[in-house]
């Protein structure tokens, strides 16, 4: 059987966090995976932001090999900062996959806009500047995917940091939870319609919530507050464990339908 491959990105997943919510029970499909594998503390990159580390996990390069420090870069040429994009990193993951004639389907990476070509579908991450730019591959799949998942959000850091600073704690988490739920929507139809053999989504509302709400889930921090700590648990973190385990689910499915479908064609032959 030819090995398929999943990757869920769960942006500023510290375990600080997760193993608190896996102990009380509100995410129990992550909780199963964490038993039957393998897991561990990863040490990030020097310097541990964003743009530094998903440019280091998609190259296999540290900040220092594939020049990516920070969310600007110093154009010598044009002798000031650019916003750092896509455009920067040398080979990915997802370009030596494709080039080996893997399947791949990437979706909402940091550090993929604009969206290189591969072999399969790229729908970028943040730092796309909005649903109206070009932020997928091949360009006709951005009517295919809206078509499919008519609400699909590119996530909007000033409307979530404008909400944490009105203190309307309800309307953020709803929103959060909206951004998550279409992602997980979109990649459930990207694994239908693509049928890749190497298939990564990233859910970056975890780490948004994490800037804005830190204090609360933190028991060593002046703000932490056990209530909110289990409303966020309940309201935000059990969510995103289904959906995780919807996206889990869909890819097994039909992965084994491939495969059996292969098998039938090999014993027809």
């Amino acid at each position: 059987m030819q090995t398929k491959v999943l990757i869920i990105g769960i942006d500023g997943g510290c375990w600080s966090v997760l193993n608190a919510a896996m102990d009380q029970g509100y995410m129990p499909h992550l909780a199963k995976m964490v038993a039957s594998g393998a897991s561990g503390i990863l040490k990030s990159t020097i310097p541990a932001i964003t743009p530094a580390a998903w440019s280091s996990f998609q190259t296999g390069m540290n900040p220092g090999a594939n020049g990516i420090y920070n969310f600007h870069r110093w154009d010598k040429t044009k002798r000031k900062g650019v916003l750092v994009n896509s455009s920067f990193l040398p080979a990915t993951i997802w370009d030596i996959a494709s080039d080996a004639g893997k399947r791949v389907s990437v979706l909402n990476v940091p550090m993929t806009y604009p969206p290189r070509k591969i072999n399969g579908c790229m729908v970028t991450g943040i730092l796309t500047p909005s649903i109206e730019s070009e932020f997928t591959y091949p360009p006709g799949f951005k009517k295919t995917l809206l078509d499919a998942v008519p609400d699909y959000q590119i996530l909007n850091l000033k409307k979530a940091d404008q909400q944490l600073k009105d203190k309307l704690l309800e309307p953020f988490v709803q929103q959060m939870v909206k951004n998550i739920d279409c992602r997980a929507r979109a990649a459930r139809f990207i694994i239908d319609n693509q049928k890749p053999d190497l298939f990564m989504v990233h859910f970056q509302a975890s780490d948004i919530i994490q800037h804005g709400l830190w204090g609360y889930m933190d028991p060593d921090h002046s703000l932490y507050d056990p209530d909110k700590q289990r409303y966020l648990f309940e309201n935000f973190y059990k969510p995103l464990d289904s959906r995780i385990k919807q996206v889990c689910q869909k890819f097994t499915r039909v992965s084994q339908q491939d495969y059996l479908r292969s098998e039938e064609r090999r014993v027809g032959k």
